[in-house]
């Protein structure tokens, strides 16, 4: 009857989806199974894959799944950012094959609207191609109704060219910063670093003591940090000595026993390291005192072109 919760089965069948339903109750329901057990035997018969639906959420689990013997932690943690910002406007019980190319022109404006970054919208975006390219490989989805789409930035969202910070900047920066007090060390320290070594955020963040040698003043970049996955080692010059000494007497006078170079500020954080988010309102302090126009989405990729002039002449050129 009209308003009752109903119990459905639905099939396709040459491209076409169908659907017959019956009323949610122990008959009704016992009579579902036993009809979609026979559609699945006249399909199978027919030498028909019997594609049962499975919605958004689920399907980009187990893509994930399938993916994560050879992800590195940073693929898997840019994977599920994608997912989040298709997911804010795409739930994740929806039906796959709902999704249309309409709806990521919907995922898309509600992104701009939010005013999300173009090369977040396009990576976003390529993620959920992906996901359903592997779908209908795995035949998960009898047809990809994604599989034309374009993916172009429109003419006024091109990807930012976004500025580094200027050797006169960083100085002014530094000048802001004080390494002395309780609450600013930890932002002083990873400039310094950051301005002469130009490591990504991430890697920054994430560094172990175990990774630094003051002894032979070099530092490990682990290769599950790494975007390309590599290990590498720098040899250090002497600021971020500096740094690395002065994180080493903050550690001591914190009573900190964790491992990151960066600890977190509350203690009941300490098995994970300082936030980004911490280190971001910080710097943003440190600029606006510093009287330095502030640039969205630069933060500390900001010091990575700057320092690769250090790295150089470090290296010699090798």
């Amino acid at each position: 009857p009209s308003g009752h919760a109903l119990v459905r089965v639905e099939w396709r069948e040459y491209g076409k989806r169908l659907t017959r339903s019956w009323e949610n109750s122990t008959e009704g329901r016992r009579l579902a199974k036993a009809f979609g057990k026979g559609i699945k035997q006249r399909l199978e018969s027919r030498g028909m894959a019997v594609v049962v639906r499975v919605r958004v959420g689920e399907m980009f689990e187990k893509y994930v799944l399938a993916q994560s013997a050879r992800w590195r932690p940073g693929t898997l943690r840019n994977a599920r950012n994608n997912w989040r910002l298709f997911q804010e406007t795409v739930s994740p019980t929806t039906y796959a094959d709902l999704v249309t190319q309409g709806t990521l022109d919907e995922v898309r404006a509600a992104l701009r609207v939010r005013r999300i970054a173009p090369n977040q919208i396009r990576a976003c975006v390529t993620r959920v191609l992906a996901v359903w390219t592997w779908a209908r490989r795995r035949r998960m989805l009898t047809e990809n109704l994604l599989a034309e789409y374009e993916n172009a930035l429109p003419k006024d969202g091109q990807p930012l060219d976004v500025p580094e910070y200027r050797p006169a900047d960083v100085a002014a920066l530094m000048a802001q910063l004080n390494f002395r007090g309780s609450r600013s060390w930890r932002t002083w320290c990873a400039v310094q670093i950051a301005s002469m070594l130009g490591p990504r955020q991430n890697a920054l963040l994430n560094l172990e003591w175990r990774d630094v040698d003051l002894e032979s003043r070099t530092v490990r970049w682990r290769a599950e940090l790494d975007k390309r996955g590599r290990e590498r080692h720098q040899p250090l010059p002497r600021e971020t000595v500096l740094a690395f000494r002065v994180a080493a007497v903050w550690r001591r006078r914190l009573g900190y026993t964790g491992r990151f170079v960066f600890p977190p500020v509350q203690a009941r954080r300490a098995d994970r390291p300082w936030t980004y988010a911490a280190l971001s309102a910080q710097l943003t302090a440190a600029e606006r005192r510093a009287g330095i126009p502030h640039v969205a989405y630069r933060g500390m990729h900001g010091f990575r072109r700057g320092a690769a002039k250090n790295v150089l002449a470090l290296t010699h050129g090798d």
